[in-house]
């Protein structure tokens, strides 16, 4: 399969951002980014993306390979062109989606950061004197101050906020994220 025509699966892709309108009269679009800074978008290490249309269209609808022409910011949005989206018109068409790329793509991080895609399925596990496994990662929550882990096990979900003095150890290799909560955090 040529490299021009890979489409990856849809559960392979990483969404990047919602595209909410258009931007001028030229093409371009404004990214609402689930990512920040913005700006990391620039390190993408292909200019290859994905777009995922709009839920109101039909599911079986065809995932679409854009190109970044060109990365401009506004307030919070990240303004892109795509060599695909000559006009207005095109624009409008890709309200809603989903912008994604693959996790080959994305940028690097440093040591001790993660993406919250990595986190989700891991095992939480209480450290202690006699650990104990208390769930699994469902979601990563934004917060206002700090993330949270939406952990869940078979009779409660709970939240745990995702900070340093609570989240002890990530290891990716092991599948585990190692804590030390506060008594009775887990049910709240």
């Amino acid at each position: 399969m040529s490299r021009e025509t890979f489409k990856p699966k849809r559960d392979d892709l990483i969404a990047l951002g919602k595209i909410t309108r258009t931007q001028g009269s030229a093409g371009a679009v404004r990214l609402l980014p689930f990512f920040s800074p913005a700006d990391r978008i620039e390190e993408l290490k292909s200019r290859r993306v994905f777009l995922e249309p709009a839920r109101a269209q039909s599911p079986a609808a065809q995932l679409q390979i854009l190109t970044i022409k060109s990365i401009r910011y506004h307030k919070q949005f990240v303004i892109l062109e795509f060599d695909e989206v000559p006009d207005m018109t095109t624009a409008e068409q890709l309200r809603d989606a989903i912008l994604s790329t693959t996790a080959e793509h994305l940028w690097g991080l440093d040591e001790g950061q993660f993406f919250a895609f990595q986190l989700v399925g891991l095992k939480v596990v209480q450290e202690g004197a006699t650990p104990q496994l208390l769930g699994q990662v469902l979601a990563v929550d934004d917060g206002a101050a700090h993330d949270y882990l939406r952990v869940g096990n078979e009779t409660k979900e709970f939240l745990i906020p995702f900070v340093e003095a609570m989240i002890r150890r990530i290891d990716l290799t092991e599948g585990i994220i190692y804590v030390d909560l506060p008594e009775g955090l887990t049910d709240l």
